[in-house]
């Protein structure tokens, strides 16, 4: 597996975000397959810069995962139990996160990408469900309690 930034590279934008919001370094699987096309959208609409780039896919990707998580407990108050499905997942921006709440077991991704949920499933221990392009085609035998 090809990586386009490995969890124990350095980035000081990214170091200081995670430190801003409390995240110890090394809790968070920070690994980005080098065909997530988020990562490289982000890398030319900042002209080429690799550390900003970098730094909105965690910062955006920590922003969901949180509006996730605090939707999810007013629903369902705690989360241990939930058997959550991020649909459209491709490669795990906020599946990373989402994993500080939720334990891997109780967590499927799915996506159209069957690189994105395999490379999810290898990284971060997750269920993985290949998706299809048109939405009446996709079977999927799992119930969740959230999507």
């Amino acid at each position: 597996m090809t990586l386009a930034f490995r969890s124990a590279e350095t980035c000081p934008y990214v170091r200081a975000l995670l430190a801003d919001q409390g995240i110890a370094e090394g809790t968070v699987d920070l690994a980005i397959d080098a065909r997530d096309e988020m990562l490289s959208f982000l890398v030319g609409s900042h002209g080429g810069d690799r550390e900003r780039a970098l730094f909105t896919y965690f910062r955006t990707g920590l922003s969901i995962a949180d509006s996730m998580t605090q939707i999810l407990r007013w629903r369902f108050g705690g989360l241990g139990r939930l058997g959550v499905l991020d649909f459209a997942s491709g490669y795990g921006r906020v599946t990373r996160f989402l994993l500080r709440e939720l334990p891997a077991e109780r967590f499927w991704v799915s996506d159209i990408y069957e690189g994105g949920v395999r490379f999810q499933e290898e990284r971060f221990g997750v269920h993985g469900i290949v998706s299809a392009v048109r939405p009446e085609d996709f079977v999927c035998p799992e119930r969740f309690d959230a999507i």
